[in-house]
């Protein structure tokens, strides 16, 4: 195995493939070559940070010289098409989520990868998050007993803007979705029907698009299990994080992390320092472990922790609680799958 850093064409510089590009420059296993980025001024504060090359078509960057591996962010609309063509290239490949905004194409993408599909790991950068690690190996190990009940809360301190949200895919594809990668990999088994609802109650931007800003959705297991998962768009108190796995030996919970656990008392009573601001602060750590995860599994030639049929699964839940939340009605998962 090369003990060499692995060499890397970034293909989106937006906020996400800013932070990746943080995260690589800093490791001293991971090497970034090249950025593609049709914003001039972001890739060239990437190519200044990282001391690499800007590039302007996708063949000039899996084609650089030392080229091992492709991480791509860039819009959605263009995952399918990269991932295919890095992956016929030999690279190994990162994808954000979501695979496609469209479930067809997704599902097309992962058939015609086949077995390549290994060689593509799923940007959901929460399996590395070490206090999830901890509530799924406990669950794993059967510390709870029988999983019978999930309950995810999950709210961003403030809406998108509304480029942003025009391109999402909507609530479901671009938020919940993490939440449904979250709970498949505490569940020993796959959810069979969603059930969802959907509200616009504050932002008009969100509204204007035929989207969500609040919903609420419940997944049933084969054996009648439940999980809950709770979004809004909005939280005043900063960057809401909760979960709590219930069986039938107990319970394991996490509440919002901080970043420090420093509490007051005083008269006016019990006091504790804010939420993490956003997902880069919270999630910080994850994003770390995330790539040195890819990069040890890329040198070994070994299948990623997170795959793309993992994103697959995770858009056909977000499929489904869209077709549920707009027809409210409950929706079975053979009818989507």
């Amino acid at each position: 195995m090369s003990t060499a850093p692995l060499g890397i064409a970034l293909i989106g510089a937006g906020r996400i493939g800013q932070l990746h590009a943080r995260n690589m420059v800093r490791n001293p296993r991971a090497r970034l070559l090249c950025v593609l980025e049709q914003d001039k001024e972001r890739a060239k504060s990437i190519a200044e940070m990282a001391r690499c090359q800007m590039v302007w078509e996708f063949e000039e960057a899996i084609n650089l010289p030392g080229v091992e591996a492709v991480f791509v962010c860039s819009p959605t609309d263009t995952h399918v098409d990269y991932v295919v063509r890095s992956v016929e290239a030999g690279k190994y490949v990162f994808c954000e989520k979501p695979v496609d905004l469209d479930l067809g194409r997704a599902k097309a993408c992962v058939q015609q990868l086949g077995d390549r599909a290994t060689r593509v790991m799923m940007g959901f950068n929460r399996r590395f998050d070490p206090s999830l690690a901890a509530i799924r190996q406990a669950v794993e190990q059967g510390d709870i007993g029988t999983l019978e009940q999930i309950v995810v809360i999950s709210r961003d301190p403030a809406p998108p803007p509304p480029l942003y949200v025009s391109q999402s895919g909507g609530i479901f594809r671009d938020m919940t979705i993490h939440d449904f990668d979250t709970v498949r990999s505490f569940a020993p088994f796959e959810f069979v029907t969603v059930f969802a609802h959907g509200s616009c109650l504050f932002s008009d931007d969100i509204r204007a698009f035929n989207d969500y800003d609040t919903v609420s959705v419940q997944l049933i297991g084969p054996g009648g299990e439940t999980c809950t998962i709770l979004n809004s768009r909005r939280c005043s108190y900063g960057f809401e994080q909760r979960i709590e796995i219930f069986g039938s030996a107990g319970t394991i919970a996490l509440e919002n992390p901080r970043p420090t656990h420093v509490k007051w008392f005083t008269k006016d009573g019990e006091k504790r320092g804010p939420l993490y601001e956003f997902f880069p602060q919270r999630y910080a750590s994850s994003y770390e472990r995330l790539l040195n995860d890819f990069v040890s599994q890329a040198r070994l030639g070994a299948p990623f922790s997170v795959t793309i049929h993992d994103g697959l699964c995770s858009l056909a839940l977000a499929e489904a609680a869209r077709r549920s939340a707009d027809n409210r009605l409950p929706i079975s998962m053979s009818a989507i799958i």
